[in-house]
């Protein structure tokens, strides 16, 4: 209701006219037109009959103060007559529509009509004390309205009385020993400074909110991360299972599992909040070489994209949680698990990607191609074609003397790598001898005629997938292409070197520690081999290009030590010229054995000669 007033302008045509409006301040009647409260929050209208002081008639409408209504326009022109585009009004002399201004009445603060915080947490139900991690959980249960002159702001606090100031962020400051600690209140203001402070409810939904903290949502402030980590199995950083077993065993493949430990545990004060009943998040995605499938994970392959949580109500000290990691299913495959964990408060920490493979599939090779002609100390190469169902691994060449020596093995070829960003199901492999010997020979026959000469038979090539799984060994004969390209035959170096009288192999140790153990192992750590070559003083020359030492592994094969260095002494008393071949031995990584060391040397042919053999006991104590 508006006081009708009767005044006497003194201002010409601008007349002063002073309305009261009553000081109602509840929201108690019905809504007019359902935008606001009648009597406290309305629009008023404001009827003017007036006459000049001639008896002419006067203005039909006012203008408000914009000093104290500033959402109305100011005056236009110095006569009232259109006064804004608000209500429209009679004109009484001419009976013509003119339009007015709204005068609003508003002297309620907004209406909070929802303000909990339940719904923004994670595992806290209404009623019960939870924690939180963000400050915006706070306001993300808030909604309001106002009918008046609106243009409202909001600020949020929290804290034991809920009147601490809420930032963008909490600190460790911020944390709680409990989570009954906090309430969150919301203060909302209008233009006219009409405000209320409320309190978050209990009850989701709820639009009556609380007055005061009696009884409230508590909450407590949690922003320390729990802790994941992968355990057992995969232990490492990758799984590999190529265990073979008949069809009616159970393969430890089969069982093997993605095993993650966590825990929330209290750095005082900071909580613990525990965990919901579902605290893992994690996808498991499984990759052949021409198929992806997610096999726990809401997402579409090769992406995988999207979660889904599992496990099951853990105790705050932390519990374990499994997947088998391939799904339990047989296939051959890359399985890429990763993922997190929750606390009640949302933090969450991150356990990563671990990766296993199931492969029982082993490689194929084709035939070894290899050159018509082969001579000695000439580079030779070699090539063959691998194919593997998922990833070729490494191939591993090596060259045959007969049974003296079955495998002379040469550094590994890598094919491909663990993992399923690449797959490298075919692959060429190529291996080059840089300098092939073309022929071997005992130091029985020196000094007498030997037919202890044997020449190289075959080139050889064993292929692993990255699994381990190994191909049949591939080996092509090269006898004909061996003798092809060495016209004069196989002379023994009785022939070829009648000045020399002896090739001995000497070691400085014949126990050497492996050098990964070195802190438990009293033995030294290497051994200095030593191969002469003696001959007549002064006119012996040196029988070899080169003199390289070898040892044999446990299953036979032959692997090259390196190449030793060479120096000359002259002794006159005996008249012997000596030529020394020395190379350092660190054994590393080798199993604890007993070896057998010798040296080859090379002369300009390309034809070899044996030393005697040395054994060298390895050990890790």
């Amino acid at each position: 209701a508006v006081t009708a007033v009767q005044t006497t302008s003194t201002l010409g045509t601008n007349g002063v006219m002073t309305v009261t409006f009553p000081k109602a301040n509840t929201a108690t009647s019905t809504a007019t037109g359902g935008n606001g409260v009648a009597g406290v929050e309305d629009v008023v209208n404001v009827g003017v009959n007036s006459v000049t002081s001639a008896g002419q008639p006067g203005p039909v409408c006012v203008n408000p103060n914009p000093a104290t209504n500033p959402q109305n326009p100011t005056v236009i022109g110095g006569v009232l007559v259109t006064c804004g585009n608000g209500f429209t009004v009679v004109n009484p002399v001419t009976g013509q529509l003119v339009t007015g201004n709204q005068l609003r009445l508003d002297n309620l603060a907004p209406r909070v009509t929802n303000f909990d915080i339940t719904p923004a947490t994670l595992g806290c139900a209404p009623n019960t004390s939870c924690y939180i991690n963000n400050p915006a959980t706070v306001s993300a249960g808030y909604t309001g309205v106002d009918y008046g002159v609106d243009s409202q702001t909001r600020t949020f606090a929290g804290g034991a009385a809920g009147t601490t100031a809420l930032g963008t962020s909490f600190t460790a400051a911020d944390e709680t020993a409990t989570s009954g600690n906090d309430v969150a209140s919301v203060t909302t203001k209008d233009a006219l400074g009409n405000s209320s402070t409320r309190f978050a409810s209990t009850t989701p939904g709820n639009t009556v909110v609380a007055a005061t903290t009696a009884g409230v949502q508590t909450f407590g402030v949690d922003i320390t991360a729990p802790t994941c980590a992968y355990v057992n199995t995969p232990d490492a950083s990758v799984v590999v299972a190529n265990e073979k077993f008949p069809a009616t065993v159970v393969t430890p493949e089969l069982t093997q599992q993605f095993a993650v430990s966590f825990s929330d545990s209290a750095t005082p004060p900071a909580g613990p909040s525990g965990f919901p009943t579902l605290p893992v998040v994690r996808t498991e995605l499984g990759q052949t070489a021409t198929a992806s499938t997610c096999i726990i994970g809401t997402g579409t392959a090769p992406a995988c994209v999207g979660v889904r949580s599992a496990g099951s109500a853990v105790p705050v000290a932390g519990a374990q949680f499994a997947d088998m990691f391939n799904g339990g299913a047989a296939t051959e495959r890359y399985v890429t698990y990763n993922g997190t964990v929750n606390d009640v408060a949302g933090n969450t920490c991150s356990f990563g990607s671990r990766v296993a493979l199931r492969d029982v599939t082993a490689p194929a090779v084709g035939g070894i191609v290899a050159p018509s002609t082969i001579g000695g100390n000439q580079s030779v190469t070699f090539s063959a074609t691998a194919t593997d169902n998922l990833d070729l691994g490494s191939a591993i060449p090596s060259e045959s003397y007969g049974a003296f020596i079955p495998k002379l093995l040469f550094p590994s070829v890598t094919l491909g790598t663990f993992g399923a960003d690449v797959f490298t199901t075919t692959a060429s492999v190529p291996f080059t001898d840089p300098s092939f010997i073309r022929s071997i020979e005992s130091t029985t026959g020196i000094g007498t005629p030997s037919n202890a000469v044997q020449p190289a038979t075959a080139v050889n090539l064993d292929v692993m997938d990255v699994a381990g799984n190994t191909a049949p060994t591939q080996t092509q004969n090269i006898s004909p292409n061996v003798a092809a390209g060495s016209p004069a035959g196989f002379p023994s170096f009785n022939t070829s070197n009648p000045q020399l009288q002896s090739f001995m192999l000497t070691a400085s140790n014949a126990t050497v520690c492996n050098n990964t153990t070195p802190a438990n192992c009293v033995n030294p750590l290497s051994t200095v081999m030593t191969a002469k070559a003696v001959g007549p003083a002064s006119v012996f020359n040196n029988p070899f290009q080169r003199v390289n030492f070898y040892y044999n592994d446990a299953s036979g094969s032959t692997i090259l030590l390196g190449q030793g260095t060479v120096s000359v002494t002259d002794n006159t008393i005996t008249g012997q010229r000596t030529w020394s071949y020395t190379l350092t031995w660190t054994p590393n990584g080798l199993a604890a054995n007993t070896y057998n060391t010798f040296a080859i040397g090379v002369d300009a042919a390309g034809s070899g000669l044996v030393s005697n053999g040395v054994p060298i006991t390895v050990s890790n104590t």
